[in-house]
């Protein structure tokens, strides 16, 4: 291989390798914020954004069970105009529970951790955009009993550089709880299926909340405890997939994705 022919494959290794990490579809790990991380929002990355919001996560109770899966929802709301997202959860320093791709996610690992990111950026719609992905509980903890997600969302200006973007950032603390209630139990009997354009709901236990949520982030249906009077409901839906999410007055919870033909 001649000179020029090396500096050419040579230059080719790195324009690829200096994509990757820029590359806003495959984000670089171990930016949410977590103990010993930075986020997005550092030198020689995203910055100088005056961006304003909140980001947060639906779909995970304070109290989760062991080996249990949730349909987690990332909210970002903002000003800005295009965001991406990262989230973790962790027992001390170690991974906790498992991570699942959902549209338009993607899975990297990292020094024992595991994180969902954004595969593609997405533009906010009425101030808000959302990513929805699983995640399952472990069947146990190495230290205590908690479990900390750390999830960053960007805030950016959608110029295709990354000067005057920022980092929007939260956090959750959620408890394993080692023994499964009775109600939940019964919960996870519960009858959810698609009969036409209807959402069909049968429960064997009395049910304090029931929302239905669509991929945009947005309750189609939602009904508190103070309007369940029985445990057999409908819903008209139009054509889409939904996330139902019930919850027991003991905190028991269920989550299950229907599609609505």
């Amino acid at each position: 291989m001649n000179k020029l022919t090396l500096l050419s494959v040579l230059f080719v290794i790195s324009f690829f390798a200096i994509s990757s990490i820029n590359d806003p579809r495959n984000p670089p790990v171990g930016r949410t914020g977590a103990p010993g991380e930075t986020t997005c929002e550092v030198s020689g990355c995203h910055r100088g954004g005056t961006f304003t919001g909140k980001v947060n996560i639906t779909g995970i109770p304070d109290t989760v069970l062991p080996g249990s899966k949730y349909s987690v929802t990332l909210i970002e709301e903002s000003n800005a105009i295009r965001a991406g997202f990262q989230l973790t959860a962790i027992n001390g320093s170690s991974k906790a529970g498992t991570l699942a791709n959902g549209v338009g996610t993607s899975i990297g690992t990292q020094l024992g951790k595991e994180y969902i990111r954004q595969a593609s950026p997405k533009n906010l719609s009425g101030g808000s955009v959302s990513w929805t992905f699983d995640w399952t509980a472990p069947n146990s903890l190495s230290s205590g009993d908690s479990i900390l997600f750390y999830f960053v969302a960007l805030a950016s200006n959608n110029d295709g550089k990354e000067n005057g973007d920022n980092a929007l950032s939260n956090k959750k603390k959620v408890i394993l709880k080692l023994k499964t209630s009775s109600q939940q139990v019964e919960l996870n009997q519960t009858v959810i299926q698609a009969i036409g354009n209807q959402l069909y709901i049968k429960s064997k236990v009395n049910l304090s909340s029931i929302s239905v949520i669509n991929f945009n982030g947005s309750v189609m249906q939602h009904l508190g405890s103070n309007e369940i009077k029985a445990t057999e409901f409908t819903f008209p839906l139009e054509h889409g997939l939904y996330i139902v999410k019930l919850e027991t007055a003991d905190g028991s919870m269920l989550s299950k994705k229907m599609l609505i033909q």
